[in-house]
């Protein structure tokens, strides 16, 4: 047993000093190639998702050295925590705890991104904003920029790509931790905030049809991921909340694009989800116009390349469903 012990402890070691040796080598090479790169900030970062110019290189680049990397040492070095998860069973907290009790521990993981194209349109048919702005997805293959994307960025994508389809959108521009902040309201209080802008936006414009709040789940990726034509995609659920008069009509307009979604591509869509009861919101302002509906988009070890392909299809999805629903 004495020798055993032993054997371990220098293996670990030896093993450890292994794993730095690869880190630092990685870390040389990505910080190199990020000084290179036009991506500095947030912002940035969402444009070039949107013009899919220069992220999908970075990213090749960062593919080839992980693929090399995994292939001679079995490391994934796309995770860096997972070195001390594999070698110590380690567990960090920041990667694997979606419970986030408070905005201090959000703004920890993830911040607030200003939208990198404001879209000024006339008679906008489509209104985006997110109760939960900070809710994170995973930063695998994105620890070189230093981001962590959250769903604000799921808003923007999916207003771009509505307004190319000629689906005039607009989105919340507002920082909503901010004014929770300044106004001493907690995270719990994120629905009362979302709905002031909500209905400010409602009696702003007489033109819209549809208001989306987005969100992302708290579920692990086997459950929130799906493969289209060898692509992945983050899978979608709609939530209906049942304690309000409207919920029926809330319910159809869901339905109904969890319908056209499902039509073509029945494994995206986890469903619709009717929440009513002790422990839960049960009205997600749904109440305030029966065109309001809730999309819970992929969970927190989700890609923003996989919400990204995602959104693609519901953007589709949206635009049908005004087409044969609108005024």
């Amino acid at each position: 047993m004495k020798r055993k012990f032993k054997y371990k402890k220098r293996f670990k070691l030896s093993y450890l000093l292994y794993i730095v040796i690869i880190y630092l080598i990685y870390q040389l090479l990505f910080n190199t190639l990020f000084k290179s790169s036009k991506i500095k900030t947030s912002d940035q970062f969402v444009i070039s998702i949107l013009d899919q110019a220069s992220f999908p290189t970075m990213k090749k680049k960062q593919n080839a050295f992980h693929y090399i990397s995994r292939l001679v040492t079995s490391i994934d070095t796309s995770k860096p925590l997972t070195i001390l998860e594999n070698a110590f069973n380690y567990e960090s907290s920041l990667n694997h705890n979606d419970d986030y009790s408070n905005m201090e521990e959000l703004k920890q993981v993830t911040s607030f991104v200003e939208d990198p194209s404001p879209t000024k349109v006339d008679k906008p048919k489509v209104y985006l904003y997110n109760s939960h702005q900070l809710e994170n997805y995973s930063m695998q293959t994105l620890e070189v920029y230093n981001i962590t994307p959250n769903v604000l960025m799921t808003s923007y994508l999916l207003k771009e790509k509505l307004n190319k389809l000629g689906i005039n959108t607009i989105a919340l521009e507002e920082d909503l931790s901010k004014y929770m902040e300044e106004n001493n309201l907690s995270h719990a209080d994120s629905y009362k905030v979302s709905r002031k802008y909500l209905t400010d936006a409602l009696y702003k414009y007489d033109s819209i049809e549809l208001f989306i709040d987005l969100h992302r789940d708290s579920i692990k990726k086997q459950v929130s991921t799906t493969t289209i034509n060898n692509q992945s995609y983050a899978k979608i659920l709609f939530v209906v909340g049942l304690e309000h008069p409207n919920n029926a009509k809330n319910l159809a307009v869901a339905t109904k694009i969890n319908n056209i979604i499902k039509r073509d591509y029945p494994n995206l869509t986890r469903g619709i989800l009717k929440k009513s009861g002790k422990g839960v919101d049960g009205i997600y302002n749904q109440d305030v116009n029966e065109n309001v509906i809730l999309i819970e988009v992929g969970g927190y070890e989700n890609t923003i390349d996989e919400v990204n392909n995602t959104i693609e299809i519901v953007s589709k999805a949206i635009k049908e469903y005004l087409d044969e629903n609108g005024r």
